[in-house]
């Protein structure tokens, strides 16, 4: 997603990912700046963790994703957000909390 400035361009990457989120839980998405990080990493958290998933709530959701502003070109420009890194899980929310499928991606 694009802005026209980073902060612009963070709340337009977020915003639909909420949008999709609200369709299976009332949790919300918030993000931080990493401290004392040169790279200007920042990560977004869900505000429950995990997050308990539809109206059973027989399945949960962690995820965390890394991500920076950077400048960008043309109609994408002159901001956007570049993902590095992502860790989301998909389990039961049963005392197991056995996994059923992960992405992760972290290179």
């Amino acid at each position: 997603m694009a802005g026209k400035t980073p902060s612009e361009a963070i709340r337009n990457f977020i915003t639909p990912l909420q949008q999709a989120l609200s369709c299976v839980t009332q949790t919300v998405l918030y993000h931080r700046a990493l401290p004392d990080n040169p790279a200007g990493l920042h990560v977004l958290l869900l505000s429950e963790e995990p997050a308990r998933l539809g109206r059973d709530r027989q399945f949960s959701l962690k995820a965390i994703q890394h991500f920076r502003t950077v400048e960008g070109e043309g109609p994408r420009g002159p901001w956007k957000v570049q993902t590095v890194a992502y860790y989301y899980t998909f389990a039961e929310a049963r005392r197991s909390q056995r996994e059923i499928f992960g992405y992760h991606w972290h290179p």
